[in-house]
């Protein structure tokens, strides 16, 4: 059997969903300011959601994250917030530069509470969470398991629940699999444990398909929790706020406490052994360190960074230079090479898009006649 240590880059667990009310009197802006964040970054929305009259929100990595502040409802509705997953490294970045302060050695520095456990940013994450207790109460925390490893497939895991291996408390099991028209290529394979309208929900799905990555394999563990049990999720973690609950042994304590998958060797299911791979992947699972929200690169994300870091410098260049581009820039080529492969693919497939885009724009300039040959 291998060590939990050489399944470390084969698997990841990370925050995917962060839902909370803020009870305390404050304003949307005054949300907003408490988590590091600006209001100048949200929009103002031309109507609310779910039962509030108004919202803010925030785009973030392309478009695909969103940030969403709802305000304005009824009577005791307070403040709502709204994080996805693709937007929570912005959430987590913002409040991890609220706690940021100059030293007088010119340096940054964490301001972190007295004889806070510090070990790892994973203690900022849940640190992050005890900010949000003491003005809110969560209302969903999704928990995203991501197996590289190929501990189990879909298929195996179908396979089990079919021969009545797998036990839980749950009452319902629903297997969804989306298949194209024209070959019947699978494009989607999706379990659900339980029922999402209760306060706990496990989604496991095949990542590498909905990603359209064939060359690997990605399967995701999705633990949903909802109120209370969002809210306990946190009190066992932040038992002693100075010395968190590692966060993935929390986590996968609840999915073992969830299902687990087990040997026929009695005839009493309750008193069957578990299944040694089931007992492997938790194990490994347990000891993993929480993934800190990171912002995934795109080329929103890469235009991003040289507006806000490079170019007040180059435009200094260009003006210094009268505008000679060679001499500030150099040799584009070399310069393109020096980017990692996965950066250079990213690069390639976006001009790629945008010559889609051209060629389909200028076919149809064609076809209606712009006078341009």
């Amino acid at each position: 059997m291998k060590s939990h240590e050489e399944y470390n880059d084969k698997l990841m667990i990370k925050i995917d969903w962060l839902s909370f009310t803020v009870q305390k009197s404050m304003t949307p802006k005054g949300v907003i300011e408490y988590f590091g964040m600006d209001i100048e970054e949200f929009k103002e929305e031309v109507r609310g959601l779910n039962g509030y009259r108004k919202q803010y929100t925030h785009r973030v990595n392309g478009n695909n994250g969103l940030i969403r502040v709802l305000y304005d409802g009824q009577m005791g509705m307070g403040v709502h917030v709204d994080v996805s997953g693709s937007a929570i490294h912005h959430f987590f970045e913002a409040f991890e530069n609220k706690l940021t302060c100059d030293t007088p050695f010119g340096e940054k520095a964490l301001q972190l509470p007295e004889d806070f456990d510090f070990q790892n940013k994973e203690n900022i994450v849940v640190l992050l969470l005890a900010y949000i207790r003491r003005i809110a109460k969560f209302t969903r925390i999704d928990v995203a398991l991501d197996d590289f490893a190929s501990f189990f497939t879909l298929g195996e895991i179908n396979a089990l629940v079919e021969n009545k291996q797998m036990v839980t408390k749950f009452r319902t099991y629903k297997r969804v699999v989306e298949s194209s028209v024209s070959d019947s290529t699978i494009k989607g394979e999706t379990i659900y444990v339980g029922s999402n309208k209760s306060d706990a929900f496990i989604r496991i799905y095949n990542k590498a398909l909905e990603q359209k990555m064939d060359d690997m394999d990605w399967i995701r563990w999705e633990i949903q929790l909802r109120n209370s049990r969002s809210e306990a999720f946190v009190d066992m973690l932040l038992s002693d706020e100075l010395k968190p609950v590692p966060f993935a042994s929390a986590a996968v304590s609840l999915l073992a406490g969830f299902l687990r998958f087990i040997e026929l060797d009695n005839a009493n299911r309750s008193r069957c052994s578990t299944c040694k791979k089931w007992l492997e992947f938790i194990a490994s699972a347990s000891a993993l360190r929480l993934s800190v929200p990171k912002k995934e690169a795109s080329i929103d994300t890469k235009l991003e960074w040289i507006q806000r870091q490079v170019m007040p410098t180059l435009a200094g260049l260009i003006y210094a230079y009268d505008g000679d581009f060679e001499k500030i820039m150099g040799d584009f080529t070399m310069q393109f090479y020096r980017n990692s492969y996965e950066a250079q693919k990213m690069f390639k497939e976006a001009y790629k898009r945008l010559m889609e885009i051209t060629e389909k724009d200028s076919e149809e300039n064609g076809q209606y006649g712009n006078g341009i040959e």
